[in-house]
């Protein structure tokens, strides 16, 4: 009887301490915090399209510096490129990202080629010492790409020296874009796009929508959470938490094939 009664008591004050509890400036915080910071739901998803010739794409195929008295970068030069996957848009001029660390190197040179090995497009870059996320947009004059066909674009770190520390033919492929995707992202609001592009496979388009979003509320802790949720599940855990930086100036750009660089003899690498 005596047990029957304690624990009556109990749970009366358990419910009493919930009612409580729910009403208070404590609970309502929680609440809040909550809806801030709701279930992160971006993850990549690889199209089933089979496996790239090159699965090397994030990682950098030289962890040296520009000169000896330089401590080796951790995480290295790296491309924001899923490992083991093939990287499609459906853009006709998709926007490549890169993480640069800090470096003495003052110039950087990306180059874009199609299948036959042509130059579509080549920008050399000023760089300062900060280290971030980079962007390098195809401008309006360059040539949509053609869907269907795989190109390979190269970045470059220019030492004074004349060395380079480079990321080698990592793949893009334009991809149609379906009635069904069309549908999806007519319907989605913009918050969400970024999860369409990821679920249809499509990393350069979710990077990008992702990233823009990031720019315009720099601030805001639910989007960066899902930046850091997509580039870790596409393996890119190292560099999930760089920050997007607006840190370089294009000084020249061309469509014609550059004089092929000499790149440096280390041993290849990728993550």
């Amino acid at each position: 009887m005596a047990m029957h009664y304690y624990r009556n008591l109990a749970t009366l004050s358990l419910a009493i301490t919930l009612e409580l509890f729910i009403g208070s400036p404590l609970a309502t915080s929680a609440l809040f915090m909550r809806s801030q910071f709701p279930d992160v739901a971006i993850n990549w998803t690889p199209p089933n399209r089979g496996t790239p010739a090159n699965t090397e794409g994030a990682g950098t195929r030289d962890q040296g510096t520009c000169s000896e008295g330089e401590t080796i970068p951790n995480p290295p030069l790296t491309a924001l490129m899923p490992i083991n996957s093939l990287a499609l848009t459906v853009a006709e001029r998709p926007t490549f990202f890169v993480y640069v660390p800090a470096t003495s190197a003052q110039t950087a040179e990306f180059v874009l080629k199609d299948e036959n090995d042509e130059n579509v497009f080549t920008t050399k870059i000023d760089l300062k010492r900060e280290s971030g996320i980079v962007s390098i947009s195809l401008p309006a004059e360059v040539k949509p790409l053609e869907t269907g066909k795989n190109y390979r674009w190269y970045f470059d770190l220019v030492c004074n020296s004349g060395k380079r520390i480079f990321l080698d033919g990592l793949m893009v492929q334009r991809i149609e874009k379906s009635a069904d995707l069309q549908s999806q992202l007519q319907q989605a609001k913009e918050r969400d796009r970024p999860n369409v592009y990821a679920q249809n496979g499509l990393w350069y388009d979710t990077l990008m929508a992702l990233a823009q979003m990031r720019r315009s509320a720099a601030n805001n802790a639910t989007i960066t959470a899902d930046w850091k949720q997509l580039l870790e599940s596409a393996g890119l855990k190292q560099i999930a938490d760089k920050p997007l930086i607006d840190c370089c100036t294009i000084q020249s750009s061309a469509v014609s094939n550059p004089v092929e660089p000499q790149r440096s003899n280390s041993p290849a690498s990728s993550n």
